[in-house]
C-alpha cells in the first residue's frame, strides 16, 4: 500500500532537485519560515471497491503553495514557478514502483499582493489493504444428500 508520507516525499524531491535553495514545507508550519519556498498540503478521498477485494480507489488532491519575497514579487517570476512546476508533474509522480498521472493541474494567483502561486494537482489510483489474512473469511460448506424416488 502507498503511504501518504511517500507521496509527499517524492512531491518534495521534486522541488528540491528544480529549487536546491528552497525550503519546502508541510502545511503544519505556524511560526517562522524562509521566504520564498513551498508549502505542501494533501487531501484523499478512499472508496472501497469491493467488501472481499481488500481494495481502495484513492481520489487524491495535492496542493502546492509557493511563497515569494514580500515586496518583490513579480509576475514574471511567478508565471516562471507556474511554467516550472507545469513541466515537473504534465508526465505524472513517480512514487517507489509506481508512476501516478495527474488528472490535472490548476494554477491561480492568490494573496493581497497576489504573492503567492498555488497549484492544484489531482489523480486517483487503486491501492491494496495490506493485511495478514490470506483468504477472505468463509461461511463454511453446506453438504446434502439427495435420493430420488421413482413413482
Amino acid at each position: 500500500m502507498i503511504d501518504d508520507t511517500d507521496i509527499l516525499k517524492a512531491v518534495r524531491a521534486q522541488l528540491k532537485a528544480a529549487w536546491p535553495d528552497l525550503d519546502v514545507n508541510l502545511d503544519d508550519v505556524q511560526r517562522s519560515f524562509r521566504l520564498p519556498c513551498f508549502f505542501l498540503r494533501f487531501y484523499e478521498l478512499d472508496s472501497p471497491q469491493m467488501i472481499y477485494s481488500r481494495s481502495l480507489k484513492r481520489s487524491c488532491t495535492l496542493h502546492i503553495d509557493y511563497f515569494t519575497l514580500k515586496n518583490r514579487n513579480s509576475a514574471v517570476d511567478l508565471y516562471k514557478v507556474r511554467r516550472r512546476l507545469r513541466e515537473l508533474f504534465t508526465f505524472g509522480l513517480r512514487v517507489g514502483d509506481r508512476v501516478f498521472n495527474f488528472d490535472g493541474i490548476q494554477t491561480e494567483t492568490n494573496g493581497k499582493e497576489a504573492d503567492i502561486l498555488s497549484a492544484t494537482l489531482t489523480f486517483s489510483f487503486f491501492d491494496t489493504i495490506d493485511d495478514t489474512e490470506a483468504e477472505p473469511p468463509s461461511i463454511g460448506s453446506i453438504k446434502q444428500t439427495m435420493t430420488l424416488k421413482k413413482e
